[in-house]
């Protein structure tokens, strides 16, 4: 049991730390294309390494936990389950890097083909799967964030795979991989223009400081676009469709400018909200290796020299952050080690739960959630606490779904002095 509760910890969200280390390697590879200096080129090497064998690692806990642990939370949790989509990310964009450090041959560039269609309709189903739990799902208001636009983000990441692709391959083969490359994109701007606006409607609407990480996943929104129709350019016509960079260019720098609004609310959210002993700092990282990215090739477009300078910003503001994220990824870690249940409570077949909370201070207890369910409640008595040691009963509809003698977490949702803040005790269904 112990052992479980260990690897419960380990959800998708901790693939964010292999695509921040990758993205760290990109920012280094783009240092190196604007110095010349190779050891940034080296510098780069060694991340992108890094950042595929932390994956690796991850991914078997990861897979591990799946089969151990049945909380359903990867399935009940839109957030867990978006975080999925980050495997294909990390393998479209560190084949990508291993094919730009390494070389391409015939066997490489053969097992990254197979690579690309495997991934990409992998992200594809990620999102399909995403859509039918959106229209599905009894969702609750916290539990929209930024984080759900991950599976749309992955598909248009297949970019970076398909221009080396493209490079080595001609006939059908490249006419295929074009075609789901400009599908790809108009998958992932309109479902971002939707699912985005969900989740824009939610972080509004909810405050939410605990998923502010997920708000620089803005950033990374039109940067990729960007990436996108400067990569297809560069791809040439095919079967009679080009994208020319006469039209690229303009609206690259339109595009660009919407990047850089998103960045300066995101690093004000970040300074006021500062993640501190939360793994979803983690966050940041890929959208700042996009923005980096598209700034980059925004350069190469205009000759604009201001525009390495804000490079440098982001080139500083990335690294910091990966040190940041370690640091983080050590206190959550010592505190989920050594965190224990407050209060074990108990909910009993009829819906009743009672538990007692320690409250800071005083407050209004305004909803109760189950983790890893739908059970959602307003019915909660008293709904008023003080600070200190609070008895509390809830009344849940429907709770046949529950496993007899199985322990949940109960999320109470209280607004102190106009903040709301989340509480969690842990209860034992027992009929």
């Amino acid at each position: 049991m112990a052992q479980n509760s260990s690897l419960k910890v380990f959800g998708s969200e901790w693939f964010g730390i292999s695509v921040a280390t990758l993205a760290l390697a990109q920012v280094y590879v783009l240092a190196y294309q604007i110095s010349k200096d190779t050891v940034f080129w080296y510098i780069g090497e060694i991340f992108s390494l890094l950042g595929i064998s932390i994956f690796s690692v991850l991914f078997v806990i990861w897979v591990i936990r799946l089969i151990v642990v049945s909380d359903g939370t990867h399935w009940n949790s839109l957030t867990r389950f978006s975080f999925i989509s980050l495997i294909p990310i990390i393998m479209f964009v560190s084949n990508a890097q291993l094919l730009n450090f390494f070389g391409v041959s015939s066997t490489s560039v053969t097992l990254s083909a197979i690579n690309y269609f495997i991934e990409y309709f992998l992200s594809l189903s990620l999102g399909v799967v995403l859509g039918y739990r959106l229209y599905t799902k009894e969702i609750q208001p916290r539990e929209i964030n930024y984080g759900i636009i991950i599976p749309p983000l992955s598909i248009g990441t297949s970019v970076f795979l398909a221009l080396p692709l493209m490079k080595f391959y001609g006939g059908i083969l490249a006419q295929t991989i074009y075609f789901l490359t400009l599908m790809g994109l108009g998958i992932f701007f309109f479902l971002f223009i939707f699912i985005g606006s969900l989740a824009f409607s939610s972080h509004v609407s909810t405050k939410m400081p605990e998923a502010f990480p997920t708000t620089m996943l803005l950033v990374g929104v039109a940067s990729l676009i960007i990436i996108n129709l400067v990569l297809i350019a560069e791809m040439g016509k095919i079967d009679e469709m080009l994208i020319s960079i006469s039209f690229v260019k303009p609206l690259s720098v339109i595009l660009w400018g919407f990047e850089v609004w998103n960045f300066l609310v995101t690093l004000i959210l970040m300074l006021a909200h500062p993640p501190i002993g939360s793994i979803g700092v983690w966050a940041y990282g890929f959208p700042l290796g996009l923005f980096a990215t598209s700034t980059v090739e925004l350069y190469n477009l205009t000759g604009l020299q201001p525009l390495v300078w804000v490079y440098v910003i982001i080139a500083i503001a990335i690294n910091t952050l990966w040190v940041f994220g370690w640091i983080n990824t050590g206190l959550f870690l010592n505190k989920a080690k050594g965190a224990a249940p407050k209060v074990l409570g108990t909910i009993r077949s009829n819906g009743y739960a009672y538990v007692t909370i320690s409250s800071p201070a005083s407050g209004t207890v305004t909803q109760a959630l189950i983790e890893g369910t739908n059970l959602v409640s307003t019915n909660i008595v008293p709904n008023v606490i003080e600070a200190g040691q609070n008895g509390i009963v809830i009344k849940f509809d429907n709770v046949a779904s529950l496993v007899e003698g199985k322990t949940y977490n109960v999320i109470l949702i209280v607004n102190i002095e106009g903040k709301f803040e989340e509480m969690k005790a842990t209860v034992r269904y027992q009929p």
